[in-house]
C-alpha cells in the first residue's frame, strides 16, 4: 500500500484479520516470494515503497570482513593457476596479458576492473559492446578460460581492494549504466551496492544481449539488493560453484 489515505482506509480491516489470526501479505512481498525477483513492472507500480527502500541500503557489517578473508585465500590458492594463465596468453597473443576496463561501481563511481585477456587485442575499436558480439576475437585460450569464469579470479585482486565484494550486481560497463538509466526504472538501485564477482542475477539469469533481457536479468538484482543478507550470500556462493561446474547461468 502506497497511498496513505488508502492504508488509512483500510487499516480497520487489517486489524480486523490480524485478531481472526490471519497472515496479511502484501502483493510486492508475495511477488518477490514467489518469483524470487522484482519486476520492474511491479517496482514501477509500488514505485513510492520501493524508492524508500533502495534508498535506505546498507551493506550487513560483517561482509567487509568476509570479502577481505575469502579474496586473500583465493589468491592465495589460484596464484599458480595466475602464473600459468599469464604464460599461455603471453605466448598466444601477447602483451598485455592483463585486461582493464572502467566499470561502474557503488554510489555510480567509476573503478578499474581487472580479468585475464581472452579476446585478440583491437585497439581499432574501444566502444562497449555485448560479449555475444565479439565471439570471432576470442583467443584459444579464451575459449577454454570463459566457460569456467578463470578469466574473472583477477577481480579477488578487486574484491581485496574494495572495489567489489564477492557477492553483488555485477559491474557494468559505463556506456551501458547511462543507456540503462535512462531507459529502465530503478537501474540505479542496483549501484546501492559493491558490485560482485558473482551474484543473484548471474546465478538465476542467462547473459543479456538485449534490452529486455537486460530488463528481466534487473528484476533479479533488485531482489538480492532488498532481501540481501548472510544467508543468500551464502546460498549464492553454492549455486556459483554448482553454475561452473555445470557451465549453467551467465557467472
Amino acid at each position: 500500500i502506497t497511498d496513505p489515505e488508502l492504508e488509512e482506509r483500510v487499516k480497520p480491516q487489517i486489524q480486523n484479520y490480524k485478531a481472526e489470526g490471519l497472515e496479511i501479505q502484501y502483493l510486492p512481498n508475495m511477488v518477490e516470494k514467489y518469483l524470487k525477483r522484482i519486476p520492474i513492472e511491479v517496482a514501477q507500480k509500488f514505485k513510492e515503497y520501493y524508492e524508500v527502500v533502495f534508498q535506505k541500503v546498507e551493506e550487513y557489517p560483517s561482509k567487509r570482513f568476509l570479502d577481505i578473508l575469502i579474496s586473500a585465500i583465493a589468491l592465495v590458492i589460484l596464484s599458480p593457476v595466475i602464473l600459468i594463465l599469464s604464460l599461455i596468453i603471453r605466448i598466444e597473443d601477447g602483451k598485455p596479458v592483463i585486461y582493464t576496463q572502467e566499470r561502474i561501481g557503488l554510489n555510480n563511481e567509476k573503478f578499474t576492473m581487472h580479468k585475464f585477456r581472452s579476446m585478440k587485442n583491437n585497439t581499432e575499436n574501444s566502444n562497449a559492446k555485448f560479449a555475444t558480439d565479439e565471439q570471432d576475437r576470442i583467443l584459444k585460450i579464451g575459449k577454454i578460460i570463459r566457460p569456467i569464469r578463470l578469466d574473472e579470479i583477477l577481480q579477488f585482486y578487486d574484491i581485496l581492494k574494495g572495489d567489489m565484494s564477492f557477492v553483488g550486481p555485477r559491474p557494468e560497463q559505463i556506456k551501458f549504466v547511462e543507456e540503462y538509466n535512462e531507459l529502465i526504472p530503478f537501474y540505479w538501485a542496483r549501484h546501492k551496492l559493491k558490485p560482485g564477482l558473482t551474484g543473484w542475477a548471474q546465478i538465476m539469469y542467462k547473459y543479456s544481449s538485449n534490452l529486455e533481457e537486460v530488463k528481466t536479468k534487473l528484476s533479479y538484482d533488485l531482489y538480492y539488493v532488498k532481501n540481501r543478507d548472510i544467508f543468500l550470500d551464502v546460498n549464492i556462493v553454492f549455486k556459483t560453484i554448482e553454475a561452473v561446474f555445470w557451465k549453467r547461468g551467465a557467472v
